[in-house]
């Protein structure tokens, strides 16, 4: 069985884009795509201790007419092969179970990959990260100043909770016996 560790993308990849309109969304153009502080370097260091590594994304831009499949495919191409990540699922159905707080993304790639539940991680910026990673039976990290959860996930806490991707690699080490 492998060890891996599943990131959700925008906001912990990659840095938002602000909107004309105020608001924060992913990047919707590869000119756009941002990384946020320390990001490759962190994969590599966990890379190098023998984890899986997977981007699993919800892109509902797709849908909303915001983004062209050329530009999240040319976006994930380019992604993956900068950060030498295993794979990268697009959730782009917002009714799919792919698509989080399901855990469809996470259920394919453990199945697929022959992934041990115990002895991964998912990090993840919202609370649409922690549900799939603790109903997956995975180790959560949110990345983040404050944690959100709507009242009928209350009891969906992360395990850890970190502001720099880096402390992920830390925690892992810590962890490791």
């Amino acid at each position: 069985m492998h060890k891996a560790v599943f990131f959700d993308r925008d906001g912990v990849i990659n840095k938002l884009v602000k909107r004309e309109d105020g608001s924060l969304t992913s990047p919707w153009k590869y000119n756009e795509f941002e990384y946020m502080p320390n990001v490759k370097k962190a994969i590599s260091l966990i890379k190098y201790l023998g984890y899986k590594t997977y981007i699993v994304t919800n892109q509902p831009g797709i849908h909303d007419k915001n983004m062209s499949k050329y530009d999240l495919t040319y976006i994930s191409y380019n992604v993956k092969k900068q950060l030498g990540v295993d794979r990268i699922l697009n959730a782009l159905d917002r009714t799919s179970d792919w698509y989080k707080p399901k855990n469809g993304m996470l259920e394919c790639i453990i199945h697929d990959d022959n992934i041990d539940r115990a002895k991964s991680y998912i990090i993840g910026d919202r609370w649409k990260d922690i549900v799939p990673g603790i109903d997956s039976g995975l180790i959560t990290v949110f990345f983040g100043e404050k944690y959100y959860v709507p009242d009928s996930y209350k009891d969906y806490q992360p395990d850890f909770k970190i502001n720099d991707v880096m402390d992920l690699y830390k925690l892992i080490c810590g962890k490791r016996t």
